[in-house]
């Protein structure tokens, strides 16, 4: 599991390489996973519940964008249309979205990352929502028992990487849904261990001398 895990982080990192401009096109998009959902709280509306998948357009043509939705309150616009990106704060996605808190911000991390290996991909979806929205409710599926479940995969297997959300969202000229997705944050190798490394190559290195000094 944790070799899948790598791998998918390494995924991760190279379906984003093409948002790291700060911005990313898309020309359409689909959801994976999809299950209609009758959302009740924080709104009245009939969503459909997944992975959000973006197809590059323009310069971000033959790329892909694996995304989540943490905006109900808009609707996904056809493309093409350029988001711009930033990290995700606790000022939420805004508009008239909630603030968030750290606390939030990890927990909906740790949920966009495991849907890149949980196969329900509308559990993630409604969990995100479930952590986002206080009293969120839905109709029509039993949102509050895939939402708890989603929640605890996340919490029980949590990520072995700390995890950035970046948040897709409002270009200036034309508003749209705000979206965002997780990335293993690049962390630098603790200094302890740039030293027991350097030791080791030393003795690595003095082992060959001795060895080269008998022969």
């Amino acid at each position: 599991m944790t070799g899948l895990r790598a791998l998918l982080a390494t995924a991760a990192l190279m379906i984003t390489n093409a948002a790291q401009a700060d911005n990313f096109t898309y020309g359409s998009f689909s959801v994976d996973g999809a299950v209609g959902v009758d959302i009740q709280q924080p709104v009245q509306r009939s969503v459909l519940a997944g992975q959000i998948v973006l197809v590059g357009a323009g310069i971000n043509a033959g790329q892909n964008l694996d995304v989540w939705c943490l905006d109900l309150l808009n609707t996904l616009q056809g493309g093409p249309y350029t988001y711009q990106i930033s990290p995700l704060t606790t000022a939420g996605a805004g508009g008239l979205n909630p603030p968030l808190t750290q606390t939030q911000i990890t927990e909906i991390g740790d949920l966009m990352f495991d849907g890149l290996s949980v196969l329900d991909k509308a559990a993630i979806q409604l969990a995100i929502w479930s952590v986002e929205y206080p009293g969120f409710q839905t109709l029509g599926v039993d949102a509050g028992t895939l939402s708890d479940e989603a929640i605890d995969l996340a919490l029980v297997t949590g990520s072995p990487f700390a995890v950035d959300v970046n948040l897709l969202h409002d270009a200036p000229i034309q508003p749209n849904q705000a979206l965002a997705f997780a990335v293993p944050t690049e962390v630098p190798l603790p200094g302890a261990m740039w030293l027991f490394g350097t030791g080791l190559a030393g003795l690595i290195a003095l082992g060959r001398r001795k060895r080269a000094a008998k022969c």
